[in-house]
């Protein structure tokens, strides 16, 4: 009962705004003929009744009533909250409102809503009784009525005339009318009858039972009945087609009882307002068709524009579960606990900004352990309603907990096996959606993919956080796939979501606020030891140089001298993790001479300059055009079954073959890079004739295994 009368309350606060449109029209347009201002109230009727509209640029309406004035949720917010449009209305009446106790059984906006339920309803069952007893006790008067004609009566006790019925509408006149007096009050009626004034009413007075609790629904109704006397009595007149103002106007006035006439019932109205009819008759001219024209334009602008909803900018801000699915928003926690939280939003998201503060204030519904959540955890939270004063509150429906995730993910766009489009994100709060947002289906164990999904066009999203994972998002048979093992049914508004991404040209616009040289330094390095335990990063490879590293170093190979030309030490650089929360990300650009290199918890990175040897440390800024895109995964050249000793990406040239690191022990030493039939060692062994001990040749210098620089002349010498 509470659900359908706050239905109905809402439906009635966005009619108040019609309703005072409608009656400032009115006065403006005074002069124009009646019918406009009469046909105007049909708008107000279509907000009474319907609680849906479409939406318009156009509307009339204030903005903020396209969102719900007072919400569903009102029943579960922990601080109580009208959104009526009028913001002096809203602030008075919301902090009136009873708080709710969070844990409490029952919310007392709950038990006024229950209440307010019943007593709208007896409201409406009472005049709609008071309405049948009037029309009751009206025909036991009129009994003693005499027939005329047809459906025309005559009676002793009648102060004016009125119609009664519906379906066989009779008319009851008073006695001692004269003849000129009765054939115009006559023709009044049978206008009335003609235009179905008589069943309008009847429904208008319906809606005035539904909604009698509003005091300005009274006095539309009041003012539709003038209107419709009015516009019947310049019908009449524009009919006869001849000058009978004073006449019409005098058997007006004989049934002038000098009160505003508004019978009960709403199946038998009488002739109200006779005096304020007498002087609209006299005043009457007949209208210009351009003041017609112009009226029916005006009145249907006016009635369009009532009657659409304002186009909603906010509207994801508020959310009933009841009308479909959650809306969802990520928080990074500031202040953890069992029954509030506090946190900052990481993502834009439903109409939040990154950086806004919320409180999410936990119900009986989370079944989370939500005591566990702690400072720096991000949570995606599914919410059944936004309150907005200081700071949004959330009522959170669940809380989903998602930490670790703040590595870069890779998207690409794959059309018949090609790449047709790549980008890489390397902002971690984007990362870190990703998961959330991929994962947001149910999961069903008994779907399964095998290898490339069946599709000519798919996504695969690689997201370093998962342990290199490789996420496939594909259509198939009108459903929607996310998975890697197991796959997860998600919406089309995910897949489109997630399709987005790999269009995102830049996540990070920072400015290059300063830029400082260093000097870079040569890797230092054993050949027996071994590589990191993710294997060696193919950074980048073409026809004539390879770019690799590994917590030892940076590395330039040249595929024409057969050497390494250049080295770079990453440890002085804090860039020599492979994981971790410090992990180094690096790009290197098309042309292969820039290297970029990022410790993911720093805000700079270091720009490398493979032609001129440079190393600077700047801003971090997405590279542009790098060329991670032209990566594909190891797995799909080389057997999963084999997998171990090769790096995680490949190559793929157009000779169709592919490029990839591989090592035979794990060691620096047996490192090569693989290109088709060819093998190149890329530290290539030289051992010496006295002492039988390795040496590597790096960047023009040679070093023993121990990392030890010898002289090109200690080597001649030796040899």
């Amino acid at each position: 009962m509470g659900e359908l009368f706050l239905t109905v309350l809402n439906m009635s606060l966005t009619a108040s705004y019609v309703i005072l449109f409608v009656i400032i029209i009115r006065l403006l347009i005074k002069k124009a003929p009646k019918f406009i201002s009469y046909a105007l109230w049909g708008v107000v009727a279509f907000r009474l009744i319907f609680p849906f509209s479409f939406e318009s640029i156009f509307s009339l309406l204030p903005h903020n009533t396209n969102v719900v004035p007072i919400t569903h949720d009102i029943i579960y917010q922990q601080s109580p909250r009208i959104n009526s449009g009028i913001e002096v209305i809203d602030s008075i009446v919301s902090e009136s409102l009873p708080p709710s106790t969070i844990g409490a059984s029952v919310n007392p906006i709950q038990i006024y809503m229950e209440i307010g339920g019943y007593i709208w309803v007896f409201g409406i069952v009472a005049l709609l009784i008071y309405s049948v007893v009037s029309v009751l006790k009206l025909e036991r008067q009129l009994k003693s009525a005499q027939l005329i004609e047809k459906n025309i009566y005559e009676a002793e006790n009648l102060k004016t005339p009125f119609v009664l019925g519906l379906a066989r509408p009779k008319i009851y006149l008073p006695v001692g009318l004269n003849d000129e007096e009765r054939s115009y009050i006559l023709l009044h009626e049978q206008t009335h009858i003609h235009r179905k004034d008589h069943i309008i009413k009847i429904l208008a007075f319906l809606v005035l039972s539904i909604h009698w609790f509003n005091p300005l629904v009274w006095i539309s109704f009041m003012l539709m009945s003038t209107d419709m006397e009015l516009s019947c009595d310049e019908r009449v007149l524009k009919e006869i087609n001849k000058d009978i103002k004073k006449p019409y106007a005098n058997s007006l006035l004989s049934l002038a009882t000098g009160k505003l006439f508004l019978n009960g019932s709403p199946l038998a109205f009488g002739e109200g307002n006779v005096k304020g009819r007498i002087k609209n008759v006299l005043n009457y001219k007949r209208p210009r068709f351009w003041v017609i024209a112009l009226s029916v334009i005006i009145v249907t602008a006016v009635g369009i524009g009532l009657m659409a909803n304002p186009e909603d900018k906010n509207s994801t801000k508020v959310s009933d579960d009841s009308d479909g699915p959650m809306k969802h928003i990520q928080v990074e926690i500031t202040q953890p606990g069992s029954q509030v939280l506090t946190g900052v939003v990481v993502t834009d998201k439903d109409g939040y900004k990154a950086g806004d503060i919320i409180t999410v204030a936990i119900d009986e519904r989370v079944s989370y352990d939500v005591a566990s959540i702690v400072v720096g955890d991000w949570i995606d939270i599914n919410y059944s309603m936004v309150k907005e004063k200081d700071s949004p509150e959330f009522v959170a429906t669940h809380v989903n907990r998602i930490t670790g995730l703040d590595y870069p993910t890779t998207f690409m766009l794959i059309e018949n096996g090609d790449i047709i489009k790549s980008n890489t994100l390397r902002n971690s709060r984007v990362a870190s959606e990703m998961p959330s947002l991929i994962l947001s289906g149910s999961p069903d164990s008994s779907l399964r993919i095998n290898g490339v999904p069946d599709s000519s066009r798919y996504l695969k999203i690689d997201i370093g956080s998962l342990g290199n994972k490789i996420y496939y998002t594909f259509e198939k048979d009108g459903s929607y796939y996310v998975g890697h093992d197991d796959m997860h049914e998600i919406s089309r508004e995910t897949f489109e979501e997630l399709m987005q991404y790999v269009y995102k040209s830049e996540i990070i616009d920072k400015q290059v606020s300063r830029q400082t040289t260093l000097e870079p330094t040569a890797a230092e390095f054993s050949i027996e030891q071994t590589v990191s335990v993710d294997m060696v990063e193919l950074d980048y490879a073409s026809n004539d140089i390879v770019i690799f590293h590994d917590y030892f170093g940076l590395f330039v190979y040249d595929l024409n001298s057969l050497q390494i030309i250049r080295s770079l030490d990453l440890k002085p650089l804090n860039c020599h993790q492979t994981q971790g929360d410090n992990y180094c990300d690096v790009s290197v650009s098309i042309d292969g001479n820039t290297v970029q290199l990022h410790p993911m918890s720093s805000e700079n990175m270091f720009v490398y300059t493979i032609s001129d040897n440079t190393l600077q440390d700047t801003a971090y800024m997405q590279m542009e055009n790098s060329f991670k895109s032209q990566f594909v995964p190891i797995e799909e050249v080389i057997n999963s079954t084999r997998l171990g000793n090769y790096s995680h990406h490949a190559v793929h040239f157009d000779t169709a073959e592919y490029g990839y690191l591989h090592t035979e022990d794990g060691t620096i030493g047996t490192l090569s890079y693989v290109r088709g039939d060819m093998v190149f060692k890329l530290f290539d062994i030289k051992v010496s004739l006295s002492d039988r001990r390795p040496m590597i040749m790096v960047n023009d210098k040679i070093y023993m295994d121990t990392g030890k620089e010898v002289s090109i002349e200690s080597v001649i010498q030796i040899l």
